[in-house]
């Protein structure tokens, strides 16, 4: 009796035992799985590890105080986790890149259609490269109605194979529209987009072309003969000034400064902030020389304060592809308003220190619900609001 007593004990004693490991396995498992969907957990072996998005700015914020005699400059630099409207997919691209680095089209695949705004360069730049993003994002090639302008400027530009049976498509095509002029608008790809579907107008964000940004950059190389023309330029004041920073200044005013775009919200920079941008440079950089393009040479000369000479004001020449082109051979950048300027910051080369103007649309105003909250949406994670 006692030894089966003693055998039920140890039974009992050992189902226990069973439980509790079982119970101490399955909660490390589930914080091992936890820890993997987070990224920060060890992976099994050939397990697939994505790649994680950059920060957004706007979930998080520090100030940075940069002082020099008589000014105090703030920063406001942001980082923060990536927005809801990334999916975290793994994609290999939709183009076959050509050794040009051209985007090549398929009309084997459903496609995306897009005929050019009114708009200038800067916006056709925006359009191209969404359209581009969102036919990689939803696996369908892509075709543009009215790319001459495109076609001039680009080294590289599309090519669009079988464009009779592309177009007669695009004819055809459901018409979907953007909700904002400026910001991601997650709607288009949520629609049953298994078709052929024309997409406007704007695009103006760079999220729609994160997963190919790199892909862009070379992308929207602009042609050699603009090239060129921007080269002497810049080239003539390294020359001149050996061992120095250049820093490119985009201030765009003109057609800002109507009462009907001012009504709008669109706000122009003033001397103000260009005296604390112009000084944050100054605080990092011993030998720096603002390279200053804009629409109003004269404002841009009357306000601009130079420090021993260190700012240059250019007369814009009779291409805006080559004052684009001059500001991005430039070492970093500030900028004001609008997709010119934007445009020449993406293509500096490397990771270029960006100020921006933070206030460039006026809170409250009809313009500001075309942007997301601190237009996180517009500009690129890193870049700096002044």
């Amino acid at each position: 009796m006692a030894s089966y007593s003693l055998r039920v004990l140890f039974l009992a004693l050992l189902c226990g035992a069973a439980v509790v490991f079982l119970c101490l396995m399955l909660q490390s498992n589930i914080a091992y799985n936890h820890l993997r969907h987070l990224g920060t957990g060890p992976r099994m072996r050939g397990e697939k590890v994505l790649s994680p998005q950059k920060p957004l700015p706007g979930a998080a914020s520090t100030t940075v105080h940069v002082q020099s005699p008589g000014v105090v400059v703030e920063l406001d630099r942001r980082n923060g986790s990536k927005p809801k409207h990334f999916t975290g997919r793994d994609k290999t691209t939709l183009f076959s890149n050509s050794s040009k680095s051209s985007f090549v089209s398929d009309p084997s695949k459903p496609v995306i259609c897009h005929t050019f705004s009114p708009g200038r360069l800067g916006n056709h730049l925006f359009e191209y490269a969404s359209i581009l993003g969102l036919a990689h994002k939803l696996n369908k090639t892509f075709f543009f109605e009215n790319d001459e302008d495109i076609q001039k400027v680009l080294k590289y530009p599309p090519v669009q194979n079988d464009r009779t049976e592309l177009k007669a498509r695009c004819h055809k095509a459901k018409r979907l529209e953007e909700r904002y002029l400026c910001r991601y608008d997650g709607n288009l790809l949520t629609q049953d987009l298994a078709g052929d579907y024309s997409i406007g107008t704007y695009l103006q964000s760079w999220v729609y072309f994160d997963e190919i940004r790199q892909e862009m950059k070379k992308a929207v190389t602009f042609a050699d003969g603009i090239v060129q023309n921007a080269t002497k330029v810049i080239d003539g004041l390294r020359k001149k000034y050996p061992n120095t920073i250049f820093v490119g200044v985009h201030n765009r005013r003109g057609d800002m400064t109507n009462k009907g775009f001012a009504s709008q919200g669109y706000v122009t920079a003033t001397p103000d902030f260009f005296k604390r941008a112009l000084t944050y440079f100054r605080s990092i950089f011993s030998r720096v020389k603002f390279i200053v393009l804009g629409d109003d040479e004269q404002w841009n000369k009357d306000n601009l304060h130079p420090v021993n000479d260190d700012v240059i004001v250019l007369k814009p020449s009779s291409s805006s592809a080559v004052d684009i082109q001059i500001l991005s051979l430039t070492d970093h950048m500030i900028r004001t308003v609008g997709t010119f300027g934007w445009w020449a910051a993406f293509k500096i080369p490397g990771t270029p220190t960006v100020v921006y103007l933070k206030d460039f649309v006026r809170k409250k105003s009809s313009l500001s619900k075309w942007y997301s909250e601190n237009a996180e949406d517009y500009m690129l994670p890193g870049w700096i609001g002044l």
